[in-house]
C-alpha cells in the first residue's frame, strides 16, 4: 500500500513538473536562437582575446618585478629585454590551451543556453534577441569585449589568486630565461 501511495504521490509530482519542464525547453531554444543572433561564438572568441590580451603586458611587468633586484650586467638585461616577449607569448599560449580545455566553446554554450532558461522565460529571450537585431544591439555584441577587457584588467588581481595550478610551468618558462641571461654575462 506505501508503495502504491510513493508511486502516486511520485507521479503526481512528475505531471505537475511537466508545463514548467515544457517551459525550460522552450526557453532554451530560444536561448539558442539568441545566441545565433547573437553571434556567440565570435562574442565569446573576442572576449578571450581581449582578455589574454592583456597577459603579456602583466607577464612582462611581473618578470621586470622578479628581476629587477636580481645584479645583472648590462649583457644580461639585455637578454632578459630580448626574451621577454617570446617568454609572454608562450606563457599566453599555454594559458589559452588551458582556459579552451577547461571551457571548451561547446560547453561554454551548453551552460549559457542552460543558465539562460533558468532566468528568463522564452518571451523574455524572444524579448532580448529582438534587441539584439537593432543597432544599438549590435554595438553592444561589438562593444562587449572591451567592456569585458576593461573589466578583466580591473579584476586581474583576484584571477592572478586562481593560477596557482599553472604556476610549476610558468616557473619552467622563467628558469629557462634566467639561464640564458645568465650564460650571456
Amino acid at each position: 500500500m506505501r508503495r502504491l501511495i510513493r508511486a502516486t504521490i511520485f507521479a503526481a509530482a512528475c505531471l505537475a513538473a511537466l508545463p514548467a519542464l515544457a517551459a525550460n525547453e522552450d526557453a532554451r531554444a530560444e536561448a539558442q536562437q539568441l545566441l545565433e543572433v547573437m553571434n556567440y561564438r565570435k562574442v565569446h572568441e573576442d572576449t578571450l582575446k581581449s582578455l589574454l590580451s592583456e597577459l603579456p603586458v602583466m607577464l612582462s611587468q611581473q618578470t621586470r618585478q622578479v628581476f629587477g633586484s636580481v645584479k645583472m650586467s648590462a649583457a644580461q638585461r639585455a637578454v632578459l629585454e630580448q626574451e621577454l616577449p617570446a617568454l609572454s607569448k608562450r606563457v599566453t599560449a599555454m594559458v589559452r590551451v588551458r582556459i579552451d580545455a577547461a571551457l571548451p566553446y561547446s560547453e561554454t554554450q551548453a551552460l549559457t543556453i542552460d543558465v539562460m532558461a533558468e532566468h528568463f522565460t522564452a518571451d523574455e529571450i524572444r524579448d532580448i534577441a529582438t534587441f539584439y537585431r537593432t543597432p544599438t544591439g549590435q554595438k553592444t555584441l561589438t562593444k562587449l569585449p572591451e567592456i569585458m577587457r576593461m573589466t578583466m584588467q580591473k579584476t586581474m588581481p583576484r584571477v592572478q589568486a586562481q593560477m596557482q595550478s599553472l604556476a610549476p610551468e610558468i616557473q619552467k618558462e622563467f628558469e629557462a630565461l634566467a639561464a640564458k641571461v645568465k650564460a650571456a654575462k
